[in-house]
């Protein structure tokens, strides 16, 4: 009788008589319950919102049609691009106008027949990338170096990514919650705003801006949202020039 088919399936693997260890997937587990938790928060405010809803106005410049569109390309150039080492191209926006530049250039690249469910399915696409990633990472994979674009990042961690994903994703959710006058059945788990507030803000984006500063520029620090609007940070340091 071949007993090694009767062996049981669990955290390792055993070859020639060595047991090897799988590699650990403490932090990645929690990564992707909370990520779960925070996309079904994301839909069920997006059901809410309902078929008419969409043109409602998000703050100065966006509808609500604007967040899932923002939140596909964001996950898809911010976390999953990085994590897969796509591109090679080492450039870092330093200012704010930087910034609002590649927003500006994402929605004026949509077609003129894109619609709220283009938006959607697209956002689900960028979703399962990182579904897809994570399956794949183990904790020990979240210390390789990745190069994200964005103000106060360049060489980081993929943890970085990961969290950044988290938190962006957090960050919506709490500004269309409000909009919406923060309906009671739809929330998350404190969790990822924990994550947002502790590991983000205050141990990556406002100690790595670099220095010395760019010639001819000068620090400031920006809204990250309207007066009222819940989250933080309320300002974050950027280059302005």
């Amino acid at each position: 009788m071949d007993h090694r088919r009767h062996e049981p399936a669990g955290a390792a693997a055993r070859t020639n008589g060595i047991v090897i260890a799988s590699p650990a997937r403490v932090e990645i587990n929690r990564f992707e319950a909370i990520y779960a938790d925070l996309w079904q928060g994301l839909d069920a405010l997006f059901t809410r919102i309902g078929t008419r809803g969409w043109s409602r106005r998000h703050g100065k410049d966006w509808t609500f049609a604007e967040v899932p569109f923002h939140l596909a390309y964001f996950d898809a150039e911010v976390v999953c691009d990085p994590i897969e080492q796509r591109s090679t191209d080492r450039q870092i926006m330093r200012t704010l106008r930087e910034l609002n530049a590649w927003n500006d250039a994402h929605f004026a690249a949509r077609a003129a027949a894109h619609t709220v469910d283009d938006s959607l399915a697209q956002m689900h696409a960028s979703r399962e990338r990182i579904r897809t990633l994570l399956g794949r990472m183990s904790d020990g994979d979240l210390e390789r170096r990745v190069w994200i674009p964005l103000m106060g990042c360049g060489a980081v961690t993929a943890r970085f990514a990961v969290l950044s994903g988290i938190a962006h994703a957090w960050s919506h959710f709490v500004q269309l919650h409000k909009y919406l006058g923060a309906p009671p059945d739809c929330s998350v788990a404190p969790e990822a705003g924990d994550i947002c507030t502790l590991q983000l803000l205050y141990d990556a984006v406002l100690v790595r801006l670099p220095a010395p500063l760019p010639p001819g520029v000068k620090l400031v620090t920006a809204p990250c949202r309207k007066p009222g609007e819940p989250g933080l940070p309320e300002d974050m340091p950027c280059y302005e020039g």
